[in-house]
């Protein structure tokens, strides 16, 4: 995974952005752009005055008169681009102003301190877009170790050039290109039983955790250490016309169950391989309950192995889920109430 180099306002002389520009086949200068809008963010009440124009331009002329030596460069070597754009501060501000005031400028900043972790990326792909557009968490911790192939593309915002490409690699450049100073850490290989605790825990503590995977005793495995390190837990399972929303909050409920006990007290005994094949299949059908599954989806699914080759999903049902999952990432950052449990969101009630 490649990560933009940023030279920070203060910390870099000329010859080191020169250096840059050697390497760079394009560049975007953004700094009067950004600057106007600076200006407005911070006098908004003199943006219909007559003299607004003149106030700009001199707002404009004095903050940029360092020259190279104004703002932050930030170089993207996975399309060779040299952006200069306003300092990081600033640069932030006006990502978040059309937040203001749904969500406080104290809220935000307990926004950016959370971090999240996704296990899978075609669902989770789309709640770290709508997070990193949000201006939150400044941590994330991305596990796929898949490659996108053409039938992604019904419900994973890419195209034909990243076809082959790492899953990973590609959503970390959409994150990196809005929020070019975030700390991703990579696992590469997706979760597994070697980094699962880095995945969980680690220097960072996840706070919340989207598990979105097809591996069963990967879901086990994760919800026992979620509840071990008290960390939140969130499944969304798409299923045609609906979302089944499940919640589990190990990070303030004790008693808490894995699946929110839908499968009982066998955790343990099904990593411990103490569990038939068969019964794993039960288990799995019972984690989102035969009476929620459509009729077609569930007819699909019997068709995987024979004329299917994988469960079916829909670019809509998954882009809501998506907006959903960003939007309970709030509401337990900012300690609003959501308590452990499950919902079933089916359109047609619409």
């Amino acid at each position: 995974m490649e990560i933009p180099i940023i030279l920070k306002e203060g910390k870099y002389t000329e010859s080191d952005v020169l250096n840059l520009k050697e390497r760079a086949e394009k560049e975007k200068d953004l700094i009067e752009l950004q600057l106007a809008e600076l200006f407005e963010i911070k006098n908004p009440e003199v943006v219909l005055q007559k003299n607004e124009s003149e106030k700009s331009d001199s707002f404009i002329k004095s903050a940029s008169a360092k020259g190279l030596l104004y703002g932050d460069w930030i170089f993207f070597p996975w399309s060779k681009l040299l952006v200069h754009c306003v300092p990081e501060k600033d640069y932030k501000e006006i990502l978040t102003t059309r937040n203001k005031n749904i969500i406080t400028q104290e809220e935000q900043e307990k926004l950016k301190k959370t971090t999240v972790a996704f296990a899978g990326l075609s669902v989770g792909s789309g709640i770290a877009i709508n997070l990193v557009h949000m201006g939150a968490c400044d941590t994330m911790k991305l596990a796929d170790f898949d490659t996108l192939d053409t039938s992604n593309l019904n419900r994973v915002k890419a195209g034909i050039p990243e076809l082959g490409e790492k899953k990973m690699d590609i959503l970390a450049r959409e994150l990196f290109e809005v929020n070019p100073y975030l700390n991703i850490e990579a696992f590469k290989d997706g979760v597994n039983e070697e980094n699962i605790n880095q995945f969980v825990g680690g220097e960072q503590k996840t706070d919340i955790i989207f598990e979105i995977i097809d591996d069963f005793k990967m879901k086990v495995r994760l919800r026992i250490k979620a509840k071990e390190l008290k960390t939140a837990l969130i499944m969304l399972t798409n299923l045609g016309d609906s979302i089944l929303v499940d919640v589990e909050r190990h990070d303030v409920e004790g008693g808490t169950e894995i699946f929110n006990g839908k499968i009982g007290d066998v955790g343990e005994q099904i990593l411990a391989g103490e569990v038939s094949k068969e019964d794993e299949k039960k288990y799995a059908i019972g984690i989102v309950g035969m009476e929620n599954i459509p009729e077609r989806v569930l007819s699909s699914v019997m068709q995987i192995g024979q004329t299917l080759v994988g469960r079916p999903q829909l670019a809509s049902t998954v882009a809501i889920s998506s907006g959903i999952g960003a939007y309970f990432v709030k509401k337990i950052a900012l300690e609003e109430e959501l308590p452990s449990g499950r919902t079933l969101i089916n359109f047609k009630n619409f």
